[in-house]
């Protein structure tokens, strides 16, 4: 964990994880200025967890932060530490259910170097492979890049990864968005635009410059700046590398300026992620633009061929993962077929559909009222 004044999130952070820990290792910001340090001793001493809390200097980057944590966790001996998991201090650590821990211990121990946890904030989730295990010297072979949006790259001799622990041990991270390391609203996007535009000018590697440009896009877009966000995704959109930013560009392009080509584009891109159908089809209806439900309902059938009660979307492998789409886009597929296919019987089964995983009792409502209109 990397934290620079984060007494108060701390104590509701550490609290969480430090009953399943063996160790732990700690960066604070040198130029903290709060009880950060005293928080993290109390805490720690109270659960009889050992380890080190050191002083991090900035270098104007996220990853060169994380990876002085690295540096300082490999001294701790691998019987005390064999896995790492990372956590922020505006997280919370839970299992599933409290029958998980068993599972998990049998599952590191046949865990290869890297698996995904889920970091999760209401019905946005996303995935990040955030438990690490040590290679058979005892080394941890990790790697951050990135001076903003930062990601973990394995290094080591190892080359299975195991994605497979966020499937069948559900750890998750619950993001609270509150920390204090970082400045709030504008002020936080107008700085990070600065960060990256800064690191473009000194970027060599493409896939590092296409990361930087899609998150100074989302940065742009988060500022309220709809036109820079724009031209920068479309920017990225013609730079390759990884699908689910093109994607997630994309998707941004068509929901800022209601443009449906760039959201059948995104179709075209990842078929079976749900969040542009639902865009084109609600701005459709709220449009009454039967002729656009119609595009949309073609392009869904030409992907998945005739429509059954089992549904074909899946957020699977996605980069931001809004769950509550996946009931939502049945739910305007069922007004789509009403209104601009008059097909009473398609409607009816994206509205089942869209009633199995709607938490919403408002809109469970909704929903079954429409049907007698099916």
């Amino acid at each position: 964990m990397t934290v620079k004044n984060e007494e108060n999130a701390l104590k509701r952070a550490l609290p969480s994880i430090a009953p399943f820990l063996s160790s732990y290792c700690i960066g604070v910001d040198n130029k903290t200025t709060d009880n950060t340090k005293g928080v993290i001793a109390e805490i720690m001493q109270k659960h009889e967890v050992p380890g080190i809390t050191f002083d991090s200097p900035w270098h104007e980057s996220f990853a060169d932060a994380r990876n002085q944590v690295l540096m300082i966790a490999e001294g701790l001996t691998p019987e005390v530490s064999s896995h790492c998991l990372w956590m922020d201090a505006d997280h919370t650590f839970s299992f599933s259910d409290e029958n998980d821990w068993d599972s998990f211990t049998k599952v590191l121990e046949s865990a290869q170097p890297m698996c995904h946890v889920t970091i999760r904030n209401g019905d946005f989730n996303h995935r990040l492979p955030w438990l690490i295990t040590r290679d058979s010297d005892g080394k941890l072979p990790y790697l951050w890049k990135g001076v903003l949006h930062e990601f973990q790259q394995y290094e080591g001799k190892s080359r299975v990864l195991d994605t497979s622990l966020a499937e069948s041990v559900p750890i998750t991270l619950h993001h609270y968005y509150d920390g204090n390391a970082r400045p709030k609203g504008k002020l936080l996007y107008s700085r990070d635009v600065e960060m990256l535009l800064n690191a473009l000018q000194h970027e060599s590697d493409e896939g590092m410059i296409a990361r930087y440009v899609f998150y100074l896009a989302n940065s742009y877009k988060d500022a309220g700046d709809k036109e820079n966000a724009t031209i920068w995704y479309r920017v990225r959109c013609m730079m390759g590398w990884w699908d689910q930013e093109i994607y997630e560009s994309l998707l941004s392009i068509g929901k800022m300026n209601e443009d449906l080509e760039a959201l059948k584009r995104a179709i075209e891109v990842c078929p079976t992620r749900p969040d542009a159908y639902y865009h084109a089809l609600w701005f459709a209806r709220h449009k009454e633009n039967h002729r656009w439900m119609r595009e949309i309902i073609g392009v869904y059938e030409e992907k998945f061929g005739e429509p059954t009660e089992e549904r074909p979307f899946s957020n699977q492998g996605g980069l931001f993962v809004d769950d509550a789409k996946l009931w939502k886009v049945d739910d305007e597929l069922s007004q789509a077929y009403y209104w601009a296919k008059e097909n009473k019987e398609m409607a009816m089964l994206h509205s089942n559909r869209a009633l199995i995983d709607c938490n919403s009792p408002g809109n469970k409502k909704r929903i079954t009222g429409n049907q007698s209109f099916f």
